[in-house]
């Protein structure tokens, strides 16, 4: 049985109350079950109060598997918290559009972009347009759940392979939006700006999404990952670009987010499922390209910063002496430092890399585009050098995806 602690302020999720009513005498105190205390501020659940022991003592039969089951969640919740961090440092890398302008008015964020004729954005993300992290985050999250899906299964993979004994990913149409995100956009040749959005709406006077097509029903589809936690056999989903419709939390229990989020559930498949390197540039059996030069180099370009930054990751776990297991077991005060430590570091890492990688997509699209076999074999030979150059590991299973 759990020693009682101190009730302290959850500041990033829902508020907790510095007192409550003892679970077995109905009291008022402020100590809480030391542990799961933790677990429920990371969890963002109520904390468990007992004035003193022998209540403690008493209510432990009814409280045991709610405590179990909070500890076991932690680690998940913190996994959950942490994988943003990363996706949210990756993006801006990626992003292949030039921000120009933002609006905010109500619950409606508007942005304004710009294409350029290569697949890359022509200038670094445009930080300074945002005052609101959270604006910015809903922004960078627009229309990127594919993005998100796709490269950052890895890492996903990479934490949670002991702790989640399943791992699927989850295609679902959205309901509830909290925000709504409009976007237009306009290309290097046109200066006429267009929404781009596959569903325009905007939000009537009562907060509710209003649809210009679909017959006024929201078809927004989005695609997250679904867990089950090995120790309580429990669903989560783990949605890293919810931002876009104004929610920012990683991990919901399955339940709530099909009652609260989702109008139907379109397709469910394991990691894997969703392929962008079919939007992208591979050959084909017979070396034929499948797609434009700007896939090509924007495939290269995400593999590029995705490889580079689980090299950060690794460097950083070692000199740190922290592998995930113990980074994700940490109480929330020690995990909110070590892991803002590590997205700082992978920021800083990153920065800087805008012309190296496109480098290495030009010897991307040399490989794709070249004919002559042993010029190919040149090419692959010089870029996995200028991969390995920039920290990036060199062996073939590690680039598999590659060429």
């Amino acid at each position: 049985m759990a020693d009682l602690a101190p009730t302290t302020v959850n500041r990033d999720r829902a508020i907790h109350s510095l007192t409550g009513n003892c679970a077995a005498c109905g009291s008022s105190t402020t100590k809480t079950c030391s542990g799961c205390a933790d677990a429920s501020l990371v969890v963002g659940l109520d904390k468990t109060f007992y004035c003193g022991h022998d209540c403690q003592k008493t209510g432990w039969a009814a409280h045991k598997k709610t405590c179990k089951d909070l500890k076991a969640r932690k680690p998940l919740y913190q996994a959950g918290d942490l994988l943003r961090k990363l996706w949210l440092v990756y993006r801006p890398n990626i992003i292949i559009v030039d921000v120009e302008k933002v609006e905010v008015q109500d619950r409606v964020i508007t942005f304004w972009e710009s294409v350029g004729e290569t697949a890359y954005a022509e200038r670094p993300f445009a930080h300074h347009l945002f005052s609101d992290d959270r604006i910015k985050e809903s922004v960078l999250s627009a229309g990127a759940c594919g993005d998100a899906t796709f490269n950052m299964r890895r890492f996903v993979l990479d934490m949670l392979h002991g702790m989640c004994d399943e791992m699927e990913e989850i295609t679902v149409k959205i309901k509830n939006p909290l925000r709504i995100v409009r976007d237009f956009r306009r290309f290097a040749d046109d200066p006429t700006y267009r929404e781009i959005a596959c569903n325009r709406c905007q939000l009537d006077s009562m907060g509710n999404a209003v649809f210009e097509n679909n017959g006024g029903t929201p078809d927004w589809q989005h695609q997250v990952f679904r867990v089950r936690l090995r120790a309580t056999k429990e669903y989560f989903v783990i949605d890293l670009t919810n931002a876009q419709y104004g929610r920012y939390d990683s991990v919901i229990p399955w339940n709530d987010y099909l009652e609260e989020r989702v109008n139907v559930v379109k397709e469910l498949g394991p990691l894997g499922t969703y392929d962008e390197s079919k939007i992208g540039g591979l050959k084909d059996e017979s070396g034929t390209c499948y797609s434009t030069e700007n896939n090509i180099r924007y495939l290269d370009l995400v593999q590029f910063y995705q490889a580079r930054m689980r090299f950060e990751l690794t460097k950083w776990r070692a000199e740190n002496n922290l592998d995930y297991n113990s980074l994700l077991e940490l109480n929330k005060a020690g995990f909110d430092e070590k892991s803002q430590q590590l997205a700082d570091h992978i920021s800083s890492a990153l920065a800087g890399l805008r012309e190296a990688a496109f480098r290495s997509g030009d010897y991307a699209m040399n490989w794709r585009t070249t004919s002559d076999p042993e010029e190919c074999g040149k090419i692959r030979t010089q870029h996995l050098k200028f991969l390995a150059s920039h920290k990036i590991a060199s062996r073939a299973a590690e680039l598999k995806n590659w060429w």
